[in-house]
């Protein structure tokens, strides 16, 4: 019974998720002339698949949802799918 207690316990730990939708690389000079409405392009489309990442460390995989204002991710594929 002392597993099921740990257990318990890390069912009550809080960590942060991160959705990675795309990235971008630019210039510090480049960064310095963006104005508000600018747009950077990612590397990612909107189909592409989402990352989610904990303490730097990707997780799980997935589609963007769109419901009326807020977003949420379908995961689609876990650490153990696509570490394989």
């Amino acid at each position: 019974m002392a597993f099921m207690k740990g257990e318990q316990s890390l069912n009550r730990v809080s960590l942060e998720i991160s959705a990675e939708i795309g990235s971008a690389s630019l210039k510090v000079g480049s960064l310095l002339q963006i104005g508000r409405g600018a747009i950077i392009s990612l590397n990612k489309s909107v189909e592409g698949e989402v990352d989610l990442i904990i303490d730097d460390h990707l997780v799980a995989r997935g589609n963007l949802l769109a419901d009326r204002e807020y977003f949420a991710v379908r995961v689609t594929k876990t650490s153990v799918d696509i570490h394989e």
